[in-house]
């Protein structure tokens, strides 16, 4: 009798390792519960590094994916934002703002930049959980000018269509997307517009925690199928 226990609990136990095994075998892709986004930040903050300045600005970023299934392959085209706009003025140092053929820098409006392309990068947790998906946003492209006082120290030109930022799409309860991060990568200067020496790079940071469907509904979710 004991024998026979033994040998139904290893067949039990084997039959749920196998289990576990091709679920996580076939977890390879994510699912997003709605295909649109509006993410706000509010705000962003611009540093400057080798000034120790900083100044801090409202911005939305609106797109879409090509679909609520995406497979889980590095640099993968998943999406695009399709729009880019930052509330002014900004707080601090300076203003910014993206080059989305509307906003218009100390008057001349920049041709536009978007659509921005969502590729994936890949996530972190321990599956079947992940706490955080990375998506690389390329093409970014703004004009930004700091100041102290009633002196600009600069204006320019930051990005190009290979200039890319990588945002962490944090995860929490029932895949929930609780907050979106930028990594403190650099933009790197591409124009200068005035005589003053300007510095090589600036930084975005901070966390949207205001992330929604276009038009509104439920939280967007990302979990593993």
């Amino acid at each position: 009798m004991r024998t026979l226990i033994r040998l139904l609990l290893s067949c039990a136990l084997a039959t749920a390792a196998l289990a576990a095994s091709v679920h996580g075998a076939s977890a390879r892709n994510l699912n997003i519960s709605n295909q649109s986004i509006r993410a706000v930040w509010a705000p962003v903050t611009v540093i400057i590094p080798e000034s120790a300045l900083e100044f801090v600005c409202l911005m939305t970023l609106e797109g879409s994916f090509h679909s609520r299934t995406i497979a889980k392959v590095n640099d993968a085209l998943i999406g695009y934002i399709t729009r880019a706009i930052v509330g002014h003025p900004c707080a601090g140092a300076g203003e910014m703002w993206v080059h989305n053929g509307i906003e218009a820098p100390l008057g001349n409006v920049r041709a536009t930049s978007l659509p921005w392309h969502m590729t994936y990068r890949g996530f972190t947790g321990t599956l079947p959980t992940i706490t955080e998906v990375r998506i690389l946003l390329r093409g970014i492209r703004t004009t930004a000018y700091w100041r102290v006082g009633e002196i600009t120290l600069c204006l320019a030109n930051f990005g190009n269509a290979e200039e890319s930022i990588i945002s962490e799409w944090k995860i929490g309860a029932e895949g929930r997307v609780i907050a979106i991060q930028f990594l403190a990568q650099p933009l790197v200067r591409r124009e200068t517009f005035n005589m003053v020496s300007c510095q090589p790079n600036i930084r975005w940071n901070s966390s949207a925690t205001t992330i929604t469907p276009l038009g509104g509904g439920a939280p967007i979710s990302i979990t593993l199928i």
